[in-house]
């Protein structure tokens, strides 16, 4: 690829980076004003808790360099059944 190679799936991830730490600190900040004591995000959450941030999938594109992209799907709609 020449090195002025623009990816529309690059600017994705960096949109969706953004967003992902923008709802990270919301979460933070609304943990915060429920709770007096200080919250590490991410520690101690219980799986069936829901923040309502609609999340229903992931996907994971990796470009690799002179092979095919790596795509990775998940479906967080449906239950574990390792729970």
């Amino acid at each position: 690829m020449p090195p002025n190679h623009t990816c529309s799936w690059k600017d994705r991830y960096l949109n969706l980076t953004a967003e992902v730490r923008q709802l990270k600190a919301e979460i933070l900040s609304q943990e915060r004003r429920k709770s007096s004591e200080l919250v590490d995000v991410g520690v101690d959450v219980g799986q069936g808790e829901d923040y309502g941030l609609g999340v229903e999938g992931l996907t994971i594109v990796m470009h690799l360099k002179g092979k095919d992209d790596l795509i990775i799907n998940t479906d967080l709609t449906q239950a574990s059944s390792d729970v």
